[in-house]
């Protein structure tokens, strides 16, 4: 069965390439609008470990052992995107609501349940422009902008929102070296079309900060999964994907790019177990609905892809980028019409 092919959003004013991005024919555009700063970063004071890891920056104040172990909780379920995080971190907000770690956490978490909603991104952004407010020199917010804003860009397809990214990185890499910044900006090369930079970037030396600013295993892999997935390599992407998973089991991102890249290797089985066992953590997840139905149609089950799709497509509601592959998949799906 041959491959639906994604057409994406309507093309705006400004948009300057188009190139093919995962496995399964989507297609995404980028341009090179300028956006203004929301915000004025200043150098940070204090130690940065990590973007998605907040609770490195500061602590509660009074040495409140509640606060931490709500942030503890909160860090626990980021990353596997477990709802029982916003809680965690919502608690701990109301106990010290100038808690900086505590709203780029929850921040975060609405990014991952986004999916494409217009709303729940606006939350993320609402927490992570409050921790800016509270301390302007914090680095993991400004990345946390920068992941919500191409998040958004992947489900909803605005162009604008890659120009944002950019610029939240590009505020942070001119106060220092960064690698989670780095790492993130080949991800965000990569949706923009810009395969050669995207590998520049990936391929250039990494000057850590003296204080321990480095990426996770898990997030070097992404990169690497990303780019080879851009660039067709089916078999570099299907190794780095699954080395970003083996690093980080519980990662949604990761898992998901297991299964495009099995797709991209013509290997539809692998592919549904990649999605299935995403599903199984987190039955809701409308990208791995996509990735199972797609999976499917390749294996000629055309009655499950269908079901699959149907259940992709309602998960999937608020998300342009998403429903065009969907139609399109759904045209391949549909039986011939009788002569």
């Amino acid at each position: 069965m041959p491959d639906p092919v994604q057409q994406g959003p309507k093309m705006a004013k400004g948009w300057r390439r188009i190139v093919p991005l995962f496995g399964y024919g989507l297609v995404l555009l980028g341009c090179q609008a300028g956006v203004n700063e929301e915000l004025v970063a200043t150098p940070t004071p204090y130690l940065v470990r990590s973007p998605i890891a907040p609770e490195a920056q500061g602590t509660p104040r009074n040495g409140d052992a509640s606060l931490t172990d709500a942030l503890a909780t909160g860090e626990a379920g980021l990353g596997a995107g477990d709802p029982a995080a916003a809680t965690a971190y919502s608690e701990a907000i109301v106990r010290d609501p100038s808690l900086v770690p505590a709203f780029i956490g929850r921040g975060l978490v609405a990014m991952g349940q986004a999916q494409g909603d217009p709303a729940t991104y606006q939350r993320a952004l609402d927490d992570l422009n409050r921790a800016l407010s509270l301390e302007p020199a914090s680095i993991p917010a400004r990345i946390g902008r920068a992941r919500v804003y191409l998040d958004r860009f992947r489900f909803r397809g605005d162009p604008t929102d890659l120009d944002r990214a950019r610029t939240e990185l590009d505020v942070v890499l001119a106060k220092g070296p960064s690698e989670e910044a780095q790492l993130l900006l080949v991800r965000v090369h990569v949706a923009a079309g810009d395969l050669v930079e995207a590998r520049r970037v990936l391929d250039a030396p990494v000057v850590r900060r003296v204080n321990g600013d480095s990426a996770s295993e898990s997030e070097r892999a992404i990169a690497r999964a990303t780019v080879a997935l851009a660039g067709r390599q089916s078999a570099e992407a299907v190794t780095a994907a699954m080395a970003a998973l083996d690093a980080a089991p519980a990662s949604i991102e990761a898992n998901r790019l297991l299964a495009e890249a099995h797709l991209l290797d013509d290997d539809p089985e692998a592919a549904l177990n990649a999605a299935d066992d995403l599903l199984a953590r987190r039955e809701d997840d409308g990208p791995a609905l996509f990735l199972r139905a797609a999976a499917l149609a390749r294996l000629g089950q055309s009655a499950e892809a269908e079901r699959a799709t149907a259940l992709a497509r309602e998960r999937l509601a608020a998300s342009p980028v998403y429903l065009a592959r969907i139609a399109q998949m759904s045209v391949s799906l549909a039986p011939a019409a009788t002569p």
